[in-house]
């Protein structure tokens, strides 16, 4: 062999030795990093540790919803004696594939991530009762997963970080006659948020654990997380369950009550083939038929007023202060609805053209026609010259109005807490149009219920029309948002 070729060979064999011993050494590291046990009243779990935490992936916090579960409320997890691996993430829920999660059948889906600041290792790192944040993902309550979201910048506030997972699309929220006649509480429909509570009733019972504090937990979510969060403010089955809440986006539109529901689970059990309309029917349907028949909208998964998990709409919760009395953080994205904009009309037909703004604002607003003109009227689609701020003129923001519409709901938690002053950023927004959702909203569910009672007779007209009186009279603003408010008003008077 030449002398080129030997010193090849040995540069060969050095740098392969060297690689296996890197790979040696790799999973010696791992193996040894893996070691941090910690004890929850399933069983033992055994995590990763890192640089910069100790994670535990994958802990069930609640039995596989399978078979004759699914479609209950959430059940103990089956207990372990030896250690569980936690080193690795636990399946997502099952949901179709969508830029904002992975495409999977699995039910057997219901875990949690724990991610624990690194100071001594364990066990001194499980005694410092650190203030716990559990963070709850959005997607429409359709999409998304707990594991996609790093916790490295709360962790390294030495915070305790939770990630949970929870049932999505029909298999969290199916509102079903067979559902509710089975329930002890005669409810369907709130799956989803059940699971969510079970996950931090789990916190509660081992976070100490972990070297959380179960006194200083803190629920976080964006979007549907978001809307969770009210959801949890305004639950009795959530008293207890969390001392602080952050909503990002958390958007709670109108949301129909059990017996609204039922007809759409009913539709939907035909198109599974449950013609019967029967619970076993509905538990034998394969997970992708039921991925294939399930609606995709923004709003074709929302909780349900069903009596128990939650008593009221979440505007008349906060209206009345019969919430869970927590401090809150509360805001909105201005400009986030431009995503969906692009996802609803651009990337589906085209955009949308001046004819056809009106109507899109109204329908996802849920008012009437009128009113959806006098806020676009703030929100032009387009504008020949810039915007003038003193005649109350706003940038073209095609979309923006829903985040401004998001962030002055009323009533908000926030506002009726009794402790906590508004939101900064809803302090903000565009002043006129604060004070003209607001009275459009009032002006507008006042208006339409004294349409609905007119022909019941005289005196159902005339408070009708003291009632849209007394809301243009509040409004206090300049045409056209006062037209549109009096017009009711004026219409009542002449019949």
């Amino acid at each position: 062999m030449s002398a080129p070729s030997l010193i090849r060979t040995s540069v060969c064999n050095v740098l392969v030795a060297l690689l296996a011993a890197i790979a040696v050494i790799a999973s010696e590291s791992r193996a040894l990093a893996a070691t941090a046990i910690v004890t929850t009243d399933s069983g033992p779990v055994e995590g990763l540790v890192t640089t910069a935490m100790t994670e535990f992936l994958g802990i069930p916090f609640a039995a596989p919803p399978t078979g004759d579960l699914r479609w209950q409320p959430p059940q103990p997890p089956t207990p372990w004696t030896t250690p569980r691996d936690a080193t690795v993430f636990g399946n997502h829920c099952p949901q179709a594939f969508s830029p904002f999660g992975l495409e999977t059948d699995t039910e057997d889906c219901l875990v949690l991530n724990v991610y624990v600041p690194v100071h001594r290792g364990f066990p001194a790192d499980a005694r410092r009762h650190r203030p716990v944040m559990v963070w709850i993902h959005g997607g429409a309550f359709s999409v998304g997963e707990s594991d996609v979201y790093d916790p490295a910048r709360l962790v390294a506030q030495d915070v305790t970080v939770v990630t949970i997972n929870y049932r999505l699309g029909a298999l969290g929220f199916l509102a079903h006659p067979a559902l509710t006649a089975e329930s002890p509480d005669g409810i369907s429909g709130n799956y989803g948020l059940l699971d969510q509570q079970a996950a931090l009733r789990w916190v509660q019972r081992n976070i100490a654990s972990f070297g959380g504090s179960p006194h200083r937990v803190t629920i976080f979510g964006e979007s549907a997380g978001g809307f969770s969060v009210h959801a949890h403010l305004a639950s009795p089955l959530a008293a207890g369950l969390f001392q602080r809440a952050i909503v990002e986006s958390g958007a709670f539109f109108t949301q129909p009550t059990l017996a609204a529901a039922e007809p759409t689970g009913t539709a939907f059990a035909i198109a599974v083939g449950c013609s019967d309309q029967t619970a076993a029917c509905l538990r034998a349907a394969p997970v992708d038929q039921i991925l294939a028949n399930w609606g995709t909208g923004l709003s074709s998964t929302t909780p349900v007023i069903d009596g128990v998990v939650l008593p009221q709409p979440l505007r008349n919760a906060f209206a009345r202060g019969e919430f869970n009395r927590v401090p809150i953080i509360e805001g909105s994205n201005q400009d986030e609805f431009r995503l969906f904009v692009a996802l609803l009309y651009d990337l589906v037909s085209a955009p949308l053209t001046a004819d056809q703004y009106d109507a899109a604002v109204a329908s996802l607003l849920q008012i009437p026609l009128d009113f959806a003109a006098a806020i676009t009227s703030h929100y032009p689609g387009r504008r020949e010259r810039a915007p003038n701020p003193a005649a109350g003129e706003l940038p073209v923001r095609r979309g923006a109005w829903v985040g401004d519409s998001i962030s002055v709901q009323p009533p908000g938690p926030v506002e009726h807490s009794g402790t906590h002053e508004r939101p900064a950023a809803a302090r903000e927004l565009h002043a006129p149009l604060l004070d003209a959702f607001r009275a459009l909203r009032q002006a507008a569910g006042r208006a339409h219920a004294t349409l609905a009672e007119a022909n019941r007779g005289h005196s159902a007209l005339v408070a009708g029309a003291d009632a849209a009186a007394e809301a243009a009279k509040l409004l206090q603003l300049r045409s056209p948002v006062q037209h549109i408010v009096e017009r009711p008003a004026r219409q009542l008077s002449a019949r």
